[in-house]
């Protein structure tokens, strides 16, 4: 699920501003009618105060450097989630009706893991008579400027049978060369493969081995293209 991190930081900016402004104005009305006693040069500080948030909230939300309409953001929200559960469906219909471990959030250096289970470390296995696995490629980006190109690699990686889910900005994290993570030495021929087909439409990236998660409870045939920074 992709999330315009950009905009949901000015949404929450903006609430914050409209709240400063809301309980000056609520401090400052009650010191105009008196029902806080205050000292003349509090009250026409506080009346400063309240003039200076109007003039730079109206500034900042014709500018749009704050957001205070949430309607986007939850619409991004609700989209990811109908991706994901589409995702799920269409991983459970290619495995015969078992669903596969989800994928946990990033830990440490941006390397995805799967939670443990019930199951022990390096027990993940497939049920018997079912359809190995699609791979999974994830795809992260440094900034909106190679939208464009990892459009296209999602794209080539769809059309050759891969299962991506959706394109991520990460800013600073991303590496300085463009490459394709795989977690399990077992895997390093399907990644080779799919570092081909990258190759194919013009996008060099290399396969990379990230040890240490051998005895991991990690999904089978995830990867992960990240774009270096620019």
């Amino acid at each position: 699920m992709e999330i315009d991190h950009e905009a949901l930081m000015r949404l929450v900016i903006g609430w914050t501003c409209v709240g400063v402004f809301v309980c000056t104005a609520v401090i400052t009305l009650l010191a105009l009618v008196g029902v806080l006693n205050v000292e003349k040069e509090v009250r026409d500080k506080l009346y400063t105060s309240l003039i200076v948030e109007i003039v730079v909230i109206a500034v900042a939300v014709f500018a749009g450097f704050i957001k205070i309409d949430p309607k986007p953001v939850v619409q991004q929200l609700q989209a990811g989630i109908q991706a994901e559960q589409t995702l799920t469906a269409i991983e459970t219909s290619t495995t015969g009706g078992a669903t596969p471990p989800a994928p946990s959030l990033p830990t440490g250096p941006n390397i995805p893991t799967e939670p443990d289970d019930s199951t022990g470390p390096g027990d993940v296995t497939e049920p018997q008579g079912a359809p190995e696995l699609q791979p999974r490629v994830y795809i992260h980006i440094a900034d909106n400027a190679q939208r464009d190109i990892a459009v296209r690699a999602r794209d080539a990686l769809r059309d050759a049978g891969q299962l991506v889910p959706g394109i991520e900005r990460v800013g600073a994290k991303a590496p300085n060369e463009t490459e394709l993570r795989y977690f399990l030495p077992s895997e390093e021929i399907l990644a080779e493969t799919i570092s081909k087909e990258l190759a194919a439409v013009g996008i060099e990236a290399p396969a990379r081995f990230i040890s240490g998660f051998e005895d991991a409870n990690i999904r089978p045939h995830h990867f992960e293209l990240w774009f270096a920074r620019t």
